[in-house]
């Protein structure tokens, strides 16, 4: 499943990278002419812009070169147990997670109420890199996070018990939010 992911990053990548770089010289170059061929080229180029920054981080997690406030990377394949590390990166997990869900609904919003960024193109189409994006890096994350299968399922099972208790309304009656 990484290879693939992998493989598709970089595919995706490369047609993203082209695009940003071919549609505002395209458009420079019809214009020249007196011609426009690119409806709102710079209204492409910023939200291409959008699906480069999640595309650079998610190839960035399968190399585990995210950006941290260690000096050594923390998604490495340990074999012993260390309480520090099981903490960052449960919560690392959580937080990716929890960012993925805020993005989707979000996606829900925009597909709700559509704006159009050019015609015919919703602003939701742009923007469902979002969710994908959060959602490879939490599978890279968590498949980084230890060789051991056992390890990888604790991490997962702390975290699905964390959004149980936030979804359950546990957290709301205690007044934490």
């Amino acid at each position: 499943l990484l290879t693939w992911l992998e493989q598709g990053e970089s595919i995706i990548a490369l047609f993203v990278f082209a695009g940003i770089v071919l549609v505002p010289a395209f458009e420079a170059l019809t214009r020249l002419f007196n011609i426009s061929i690119i409806p709102g080229a710079p209204i492409w180029t910023q939200h291409l812009t959008l699906w480069v920054a999640f595309i650079g981080a998610m190839i960035a997690s399968q190399n585990n070169k995210l950006l941290s406030l260690t000096s050594k990377p923390l998604f490495t394949h340990d074999r012993s147990y260390n309480v520090g590390k099981f903490i960052a990166r449960t919560t690392s997990v959580i937080i990716v997670i929890s960012l993925m869900i805020a993005s989707l609904e979000l996606i829900k919003v925009e597909f709700q109420y559509l704006v159009f960024v050019v015609p015919g193109i919703p602003r939701w189409i742009a923007q469902i890199i979002m969710p994908i994006g959060f959602a490879v890096i939490a599978v890279q994350l968590l498949y980084l996070s230890s060789s051991s299968k056992f390890y990888r399922g604790v991490i997962l099972i702390v975290t699905l018990f964390w959004f149980a208790i936030s979804y359950a309304g546990f957290l709301q009656e205690l007044g934490w939010t």
